[in-house]
């Protein structure tokens, strides 16, 4: 692995790349300026299905899978959604061999359900993506594959309720299974163990009490609801850690550092940037979904708390770059393909998320940015929002923003009720009314400390809406800026994508 490293800005750095969602511009940036390049190239493992039968067979704090599988039991498989799109999902290749296994052990009773939580559900197309086409052929047609549906009143079940008396709500087949296999794919931390399981696979009122403004102001319901999961849901886990390589072969030079640049990186770049200034947001997008095969840097499994600090601690390693003391400034853009949009457009709400979520809230116990400092975010903040899959997040940024938090919140019930936006996650593959909240509140911890955002190239309007103010160039942000953190500031740029956890210096 090639570890991740800070860059100080001067007369011969070339100009930098920073991404705009389905675009990416080059910035001379002021000298002095501290850049934080995440680690590429991670080593990957050269067996990986030797090192899946050996997870499976010696687990941690488990029973091997094998010997867990008996004849007449009810056996369901759940897994993530989101993820890179790659040739061959890692997340196909566990399901297959537990199938297996279940097979040799005589089960009939298999179940397979997608935790997408408030999520869209997804297409057979996407189901393909995901679990393979032989999975899908096999258990699509008579119901035995499908996503979940956090509004399903009858296949919902109280199965515990916390040390507070929360209670949590899964779903029907989920909680009456004799062993649940679930299978994620993680990129990032906050994702592993249980998490996927209240999350995804849970019902509205599960989750949101997780991750609407209480859940988040709260920052412990996860955390109590996976105590008062363990020894009660009989889960097994299985996690798969891959590398970030969050670009296909043809655009590899966009995540490389850019002084290394061969003659043909930089051709490479000319055609780009020629391409996407004239090509539709289609074209670009389909240039971006071109990811190729990941390798797999590592893979879990056992009981859901054990491997999710395996995970955790996986991915400390391969995403942790020491970082500059906190900034009075924050650059950052907005990645191509986050967790909410990989075929569709970054709207406003999803690139404000990436930032001030994604980005900004990656480290390990300290922002990059201090306390009433200004983010510089890099987006266009088109306000189109795909018609289906996005109609109550339209709604949300025209008709609540721009609000405080707990107006927003208040709003919870009409839209989470909504006739509606009930419809099109039922029946359309739309998401649900309440994730645009929760997208919207995710970003809460940011938004109370920094002292403004300021969105180099976005739309004015749609800036507003989101409590920020827009600039046309990155000189006019730093003249806005100068009001709250005066001439001169010191200037952090967190050079993502590939993904990075700023472990920040703490000064006495």
């Amino acid at each position: 692995m090639r570890p991740g490293f800070v860059h100080e800005v001067d007369e011969s750095t070339p100009p930098l790349l920073i991404h705009q969602g389905h675009r990416a511009r080059r910035q001379r940036f002021p000298l002095g300026t501290k850049v934080v390049y995440p680690p590429i190239e991670p080593e990957v493992l050269a067996e990986p299905a030797a090192e899946l039968d050996a997870k499976l067979t010696a687990p941690l704090d488990a029973t091997p899978l094998a010997e867990q599988l008996r004849p007449g039991m009810k056996l369901t498989i759940t897994f993530s959604v989101g993820g890179a799109r790659q040739h061959s999902d890692p997340r196909a290749r566990v399901i297959e061999q537990v199938l297996t296994l279940a097979a040799a052990a005589g089960i009939d009773d298999v179940e397979l359900i997608a935790a997408n939580g408030l999520q869209h559900k997804l297409s057979e197309t996407d189901l393909q993506h995901v679990v393979g086409e032989r999975v899908v052929r096999s258990f699509l047609g008579h119901g035995a594959l499908r996503s979940h549906d956090a509004e399903d009143r009858d296949n919902l079940v109280e199965v515990a309720r916390t040390e507070r008396d929360e209670p949590i709500e899964l779903n029907r087949r989920v909680a009456e299974s004799d062993l649940i296999v679930h299978v994620g794919l993680i990129e990032q931390h906050g994702t592993c163990g249980w998490s996927q399981i209240t999350t995804g696979l849970a019902g509205t009122a599960t989750i949101d009490a997780q991750r609407g403004l209480a859940g988040v102001r709260d920052g412990q319901v996860g955390e109590r609801m996976a105590a008062a999961l363990a020894g009660v849901l009989p889960v097994f886990v299985v996690e798969v850690v891959t590398a970030d390589q969050p670009f296909g072969p043809n655009l590899g030079f966009l995540a490389a550092r850019e002084w290394e640049w061969t003659i043909a990186d930089r051709l490479g770049w000319a055609a780009f940037d020629k391409l996407s200034r004239v090509a539709s947001g289609q074209v670009r997008r389909g240039a971006y979904q071109a990811i190729g095969q990941r390798g797999i840097v590592a893979i879990h499994a056992g009981d859901p708390g054990r491997v999710a600090d395996a995970t955790a601690t996986v991915l400390s390693r391969v995403q942790t770059v020491p970082a500059p003391a906190p900034a009075d400034v924050l650059v950052a853009g907005v990645a191509p393909n986050t967790a909410y949009n990989h075929d569709q457009a970054v709207d406003p709400l999803i690139a404000n998320w990436s930032v001030l979520a994604d980005t900004f809230g990656a480290h390990t116990g300290t922002p990059a940015l201090r306390p009433g400092g200004v983010v510089l975010a890099y987006h266009a903040l088109t306000p189109k929002f795909h018609a289906n899959r996005d109609a109550a997040a339209a709604d949300f940024f025209t008709q609540l923003l721009p609000a405080d938090d707990d107006t927003i919140a208040a709003a919870r019930d009409r839209w989470a009720s909504d006739e509606w936006y009930l419809h099109l996650y039922r029946n359309q593959r739309g998401n649900h009314g309440l994730h645009p909240f929760h997208l919207w509140f995710a970003t809460a911890a940011a938004r109370q400390v920094l002292g403004e955002v300021i969105w180099v190239g976005g739309d004015r309007d749609s800036a507003a809406k989101l409590g920020a103010r827009a600039a046309t160039t990155m000189s006019d942000a730093l003249e806005i800026a100068e009001a709250r953190v005066g001439e001169a500031p010191s200037i952090t740029y967190l050079h993502t994508p590939p993904r990075l956890v700023a472990d920040v210096e703490v000064r006495p």
